[in-house]
């Protein structure tokens, strides 16, 4: 579809809200924990320049009431955990409410779980302490359910995770999106031999507030390139800089001068980028539906009511419930495809990343969209193929119907009763172990085929 240019007014908000934000976080003193189905094309940051256009209006949190489209800058909560069964899951959150009426279950159990209380010590100074730290589901809560001796825990962010914005860009380094008439979405760090690894988004700390000041100077980024580099500082880890005015202006010294062949010195986007299909991120990346935080965080919530007098395990019954009949008006009755659909009206293709904290998930790239099939019969010898099928839910079992067999009586392709898209299960894993290319639909927590974990 053709899209229409963003007008600068568009971004006033956004430039204001974003250095609030900084203002707030340099006052914080740091640690801001606040606030298809194609295979999704990442153009990854590097601690060398990257030139890319921002495409799409800024995300809703940065311009209060206003409008947002889907294929809008997006910014959400996201983090890798273990479920109440010790599996990897990525849990995505909203952001916080503006009042406490509107938060989110979730945010209002994390925030119970941290309750804090001040102590005065015989020296007359007041420390601030947990008051729940004696728990055993509070280190779940807040480092994910990773012990000390596991690699990730150092890093863990527990439930709160991290705050991303997720953007559509157009990378000018490549031909990809002139060829695909697409966007690609703008990652932290891109990784593995063939760059198939994707960290969701880029944290919204320092990168907002360095767009911001951009913004602030010459309005929407969908009229010039940027150019955008990782520093590896903590109090400005993005460096953004105005690629196209200083080219045009012949301040090349303010650019990294390999990469100044690749700015455009067009101040608006061509009639052919307009048509450029752009990824729905509210789609792709909505929040975890309550029906899946009941399935995989459930056992944990309701610890907490125990321990705490709370009734937030009722509570979420109550919303997952709700969710559940919502779903059923839009997709039916399936159950794996409510569970796995998005708290909005549209499918979310909830892409399967289970790598550890520090390293960034497989992508599964698409095969095609499942439909209702005829089934010859799920019988014992073709279950018998599925290395899988012991490490999977009930749920994921009932929507495979039937399985197809080469002539040498070896698995070909399995054949699924859902709505949700399928995507292959990746070539090649971060512990360096290799998929088997066999679709499973992206709910999906393992392959069927080869019983990887995604």
């Amino acid at each position: 579809m053709a899209y229409t240019v963003t007008d600068d007014d568009e971004f006033a908000a956004f430039a204001k809200r974003a250095e609030e934000e900084a203002a707030a976080q340099n006052n914080r003193g740091g640690n801001y924990q606040q606030r298809d189905y194609d295979k999704i094309e990442w153009v990854g940051l590097e601690d060398k320049a990257k030139i890319i256009r921002i495409v799409g209006g800024a995300p809703s949190s940065m311009k209060p009431g206003a409008h947002i489209n889907p294929t809008d800058a997006h910014e959400i909560f996201v983090s890798t955990i273990l479920d109440d069964n010790g599996k990897r899951m990525k849990l995505k959150l909203p952001l916080h409410a503006d009042d406490a009426a509107h938060e989110h279950i979730m945010w209002r159990i994390i925030n119970k779980v941290n309750e804090v209380k001040w102590v005065k010590g015989a020296d007359g100074k007041s420390t601030k302490v947990n008051v729940n730290e004696q728990y055993p589901w509070f280190e779940k809560v807040n480092k994910g359910g990773f012990a000390p001796t596991d690699k990730s825990y150092q890093y863990a962010k527990g439930w709160k995770g991290q705050q991303v914005v997720i953007m559509n860009v157009i990378d000018r380094e490549d031909d990809w999106c002139k060829t695909n008439k697409h966007t690609k979405l703008l990652s932290k760090k891109i990784s593995g031999e063939q760059g198939e690894f994707a960290e969701i988004g880029v944290p919204s700390f320092g990168f907002c507030s360095a767009l911001s000041s951009i913004v602030n100077s010459y309005g929407s980024w969908e009229r010039y390139d940027v150019q955008v580099r990782r520093t590896g500082q903590k109090t400005n880890p993005v460096e953004v800089k105005q690629a196209t005015l200083y080219k045009k202006n012949g301040l090349v010294q303010e650019l990294d001068k390999d990469k100044l062949q690749y700015v455009s010195l067009n101040e608006t986007l061509t009639p052919e980028e307009l048509e450029y299909e752009r990824y729905d991120i509210s789609k792709f990346f909505a929040p975890t539906t309550y029906q899946k935080i009941l399935s995989k965080l459930g056992n944990t919530i309701k610890a907490i009511d125990v321990d705490l007098r709370t009734n937030y395990y009722e509570e979420l019954q109550a919303l997952a419930e709700k969710e559940k009949k919502e779903f059923e008006e839009i997709y039916g009755t399936n159950a794996p495809a409510q569970e796995a659909a998005p708290a909005q009206t549209a499918t979310v293709a909830q892409t399967a990343q289970t790598a550890p904290a520090t390293e960034a998930a497989p992508v599964r790239t698409a095969v095609r969209e499942a439909a209702p099939a005829r089934a010859t019969g799920l019988t014992s010898d073709k279950i018998a193929l599925l290395k899988g099928w012991d490490l999977m839910t009930d749920e994921e079992k009932a929507v495979i119907v039937d399985v197809v067999k080469n002539p040498d009586g070896t698995l070909k392709d399995i054949v699924y009763n859902t709505d949700h898209p399928v995507l292959a299960c990746p070539a090649d894993f971060p512990d360096g172990s290799h998929g088997c290319g066999i679709n499973a639909p992206d709910f999906f927590h393992v392959c069927p085929s080869c019983g990887k974990a995604f």
